[in-house]
């Protein structure tokens, strides 16, 4: 299961049950206009290990 996945479960289970966004910076922004809140926004995560130190 993607880490996405597990975070919007979690986030299902807390007692306000927030709007869980996930997308790009203008994913968000659009997304955000029509969310209800408490809302819980994600960003795409970063690969871990690239090779850059």
């Amino acid at each position: 299961m993607p880490i996405r996945n597990q975070i919007e479960a979690v986030s299902q289970t807390l007692t306000e049950q927030p709007t869980f966004i996930y997308g790009t910076v203008n994913e968000i922004n659009s997304l955000a206009d029509d969310a209800s809140f408490p809302c819980i926004f994600m960003y795409p995560l970063q690969p871990i290990g690239s090779g850059r130190r």
